[in-house]
Formats: structure tokens, C-alpha cells, sequence
């Protein structure tokens, strides 16, 4: 299925769908971004016009429009949309597809469960999508799986927002817990390079077990002791002991029985 395709956005999410979609053929009829410069750069790698104007993208069948934008711009451009051919879809792990039914007789979302960056990401990547009809169904999942996705997973909105809570502590929080240890490393002139071993262990076995059997560490066998001499080393960064407070009962809480 070959279709025509708009972009309302220039981040990286919208980057990502132009590319992989040119390169799978799809014809782009333009883009359209509040930054001019941007919205021109990424309509010359897909060779579509620019939009100066919400009004000027086409409404008729076989195109489909991707609004590329962050969560809190989805219901403000929305709603100056008016679609009765094309299917909208926006992109958000966390908004609901209610925001785009005022704008477009056929709505979907489609997620891509991975941060994606310009260029930088060429794996198959899972998707959660979600459709207001059967016809909008075939169209996002056709629309999946030229992006790639794998696996392609049909999610309503409470479910993607689970899922999405679920990825904020699986990726961004580790990620700011490693970046703390790179900080507190850098600070006693130790290279962060002797904790990449153990980082890459632990991610290898996450990936074979489930996390919570492979616990260990001090709030996990109760020891008070160690963790009483690990608070007292970060008084002198507070919001880093509170974190460590937090992490430290949470993980005693789980444990508990």
C-alpha cells in the first residue's frame, strides 16, 4: 500500500517518518512547521513543499496526515484542522486519540515504544497503535510496519500511558541514575569506565530474566549499615540523597515478604 502523506512537525519524530517513509516510496505532499528554516530542510530530503498555512494540506483519500508535534501541541493544532477524507494520526505514547476527533472523520495513533532520533535509529522498533474504524486499522498498521515496527500492537489510551509510565522508569530514569553515577565518579577522579562492565551485565541478564529476581544490593538484603554510610556520602547533594531514600525503601517495600 503506497499512499500519500503529510507532516505537521519538524522534531525528531517527524524526521523519522519522512525518512523511512521516502525511502519506502511513499510520496510526501509537504510539510508544515512553525520554524521555517526546519520545515524547509526536512521538506527538501522528502521533495514536498512547504506549507505556509494549516489550510493549504490537501483533504482527500488515500493521503494521511501525521501530526509530528509535542503532547501539548496535539489539541491546539487539532483543532485547527477539519479533515472529512484524510486519516489524522498523532503520535504520543500519552494523548488520547479523543483529542483528533473533531478534526478528522478518521483518526489514529501510532507509537513508536523508542526514542527515535534524526538519523540515528535503524532497527525495528515495537508500535502501539489505536484506530476510530476498521479501514483506519489496515491504513496505521500498513503505515507500522513500512516504519518498521515490530512488534505492531494494538494498545488503547489507558494502555499506552501504562506503557509510557513504564519506559519513563525503564529508560529516562536509569539513564539520570547512570548519569549520577558518572557525576559522583567524576568527582573522586575515577573513571566512569569501571562501572561499564557492570552496566552491561546487568542490561544483558534484564534482558534473559525478569528484573525483579535479579535484584541486589544493599536496600535489597536490608542492610542498614551500608546504606547509612552511602547517605552520609551524599549530603552534599540533597536531591541525590532524597532520590537514593526513595529508590532504596521503594525497593525494601517490594521485598518486604
Amino acid at each position: 500500500m503506497i499512499m500519500e502523506y503529510s507532516i505537521i512537525g519538524t522534531g525528531n519524530m517527524a524526521w523519522f517518518m519522512a525518512e523511512r517513509l521516502h525511502a519506502a516510496g511513499w510520496h510526501c505532499t509537504g510539510i508544515y512547521g512553525r520554524n521555517r528554516s526546519a520545515a524547509t530542510e526536512l521538506a527538501a530530503i522528502c521533495a514536498a513543499a512547504v506549507y505556509t498555512d494549516l489550510s493549504r494540506i490537501p483533504d482527500r483519500d488515500h493521503h494521511i496526515c501525521i501530526l509530528a508535534v509535542s503532547d501539548n501541541a496535539i489539541a491546539e493544532i487539532a483543532a485547527q484542522l477539519h479533515f472529512s477524507y484524510n486519516l489524522l494520526i498523532h503520535t504520543s505514547g500519552t494523548s488520547a486519540i479523543e483529542l483528533l476527533q473533531d478534526a478528522a472523520a478518521q483518526a489514529a495513533v501510532l507509537w513508536p515504544v523508542s526514542p527515535v532520533m534524526r538519523g540515528a535509529y535503524t532497527g525495528q522498533i515495537p508500535f502501539l497503535w489505536e484506530a476510530t474504524d476498521a479501514e483506519s486499522a489496515v491504513t496505521i498498521r500498513s503505515l507500522a510496519a513500512i516504519l518498521g515496527g515490530d512488534p505492531v500492537v494494538e494498545a488503547n489510551g489507558t494502555q499506552r500511558r501504562y506503557l509510557h509510565l513504564s519506559a519513563v522508569f525503564t529508560n529516562n530514569f536509569v539513564n539520570h541514575m547512570v548519569a549520577v553515577g558518572e557525576a559522583l565518579c567524576a568527582e573522586q577522579s575515577l573513571s566512569f569506565d569501571l562501572l561499564r562492565p557492570l552496566l552491561r551485565n546487568t542490561y544483558e541478564r534484564i534482558l534473559k530474566q525478569p528484573a525483579k529476581i535479579l535484584q541486589t544490593g544493599p536496600a535489597r538484603r536490608g542492610d542498614g549499615a551500608t546504606m547509612s554510610a552511602h547517605e552520609e556520602l551524599l549530603l552534599g547533594h540533597q536531591e541525590w540523597l532524597k532520590m537514593y531514600q526513595a529508590v532504596s525503601a521503594s525497593i525494601t517495600d517490594m521485598y518486604r515478604q
